[in-house]
């Protein structure tokens, strides 16, 4: 069982798409990456859309 927070997969940085490091921060440009459970906005091609929080 992982920790809650915590996602499965390792996904690129937010802001440049660089290597996330375990603290939260990216190794490449330093921004803090959003919280697994952030607001999330998402639109695909066909016009189809998701929000989450």
């Amino acid at each position: 069982m992982r920790p809650m927070g915590q996602m499965s997969e390792s996904v690129g940085c937010a802001q440049c798409g660089g290597t996330v490091a375990p603290d939260g921060h990216c190794w490449d440009c330093g921004a803090a990456q959003p919280a697994f459970r952030a607001h999330v906005e998402i639109t695909v091609d066909g016009g189809a859309a998701g929000v989450s929080g």
